[in-house]
């Protein structure tokens, strides 16, 4: 459970939990997303912008030299000289100081953990409708970015936690859209229903061919009413597990709470506590997928 790429930026101390960030140890799911929005943001704000004044001052220079080297020149050949160079080096300027002012704004936007804190609650990933888990996690990464007294390495290992937290959650989304895929569309209600119609008929038929072309179909109903039952069990596992992990980023809040108003530093026994319910819901997550394979293979081998 060790997503994200980077180490959590040094720092003895109880500083703020803000400026012990680490950007690179954020889940990349969300990172990259963040990156894309925060740099979009700071490139509208590098408008164009008059010349700077290094570029009036070698204006004028060009200026003086012309006057003197060229004191014989009629003034209109001097003047239009120097509106030619004015013009040709305004576009340059301008886009040269445009291209230093969007660096820096990027590079303050990525630094930004207010920006980072207003920005992270609109990426697409975090508001999409099955996004439930990201959600849970963009909500303790605020809660990091506001408790006050964490040092750097308590950071790490409390998104460490939720890296891993998330990387399952994802991974359970993806098992149930494999469920989904694997199913016909019909309930299991649907099925019982039709397989007590297709008993019915069996029972009524006359006619040996007709039963036992009824046989065969009730048989083969059966069939696909255990299949979609073993579904249905497999995605209510899911649905279970994903409900555990989103209890854990609630807990994982909580103990925010209780470590961001600690007088010690940092109480030891509640990052083992936490780091003990991240792996019972790690190993949870891992039994569930495994569960929802065998499922699917016998689902495949049918």
């Amino acid at each position: 459970m060790t997503t994200g790429a980077g180490g959590v930026g040094s720092g003895g101390g109880r500083d703020a939990a803000g400026s012990a960030f680490d950007l690179g140890r954020l889940h990349p799911r969300l990172a990259e997303e963040y990156r894309a929005l925060a740099m979009a943001e700071a490139d509208k704000k590098a408008t164009p912008a008059e010349p700077s004044a290094g570029c009036i001052g070698a204006l004028a220079f060009l200026m003086v030299f012309l006057v003197i080297v060229l004191r014989f020149t009629p003034v209109w050949i001097i003047l239009a000289a120097v509106v030619g160079a004015v013009a040709v080096a305004q576009p340059v300027v301008r886009h040269a100081h445009v291209k230093r002012r969007k660096r820096h704004l990027r590079d303050a936007a990525l630094r930004d953990t207010a920006t980072l804190k207003r920005l992270l609650p609109t990426l697409p990933c975090v508001k999409a409708k099955e996004a439930e888990a990201e959600r849970g996690y963009v909500e303790v990464v605020r809660a990091l970015l506001d408790a006050e007294g964490l040092d750097a390495a308590t950071v790490g290992t409390i998104l460490t936690e939720a890296n891993g937290l998330l990387d399952d959650a994802i991974a359970l989304r993806k098992r149930r859209e494999l469920i989904a895929r694997a199913s016909d569309g019909h309930s299991a209600e649907w099925r019982r229903a039709e397989v007590r119609s297709l008993e019915k008929r069996v029972a009524a038929a006359t006619d040996p061919g007709t039963r036992a072309a009824l046989q065969q179909s009730l048989d083969l109903s059966r069939e696909t009413l255990r299949a979609t039952e073993e579904l249905a069990v497999a995605a209510e596992r899911v649905e279970a597990q994903q409900e555990a992990i989103l209890r854990a980023f609630t807990s994982l809040r909580a103990l925010l709470g209780r470590l961001a108003i600690a007088t010690a530093p940092l109480a030891a026994p509640g990052l083992d506590q936490m780091r003990s319910l991240t792996a019972n819901v790690h190993d949870q997550t891992r039994a569930v997928e495994q569960a929802v394979q065998e499922v699917l293979n016998l689902r495949a081998g049918s």
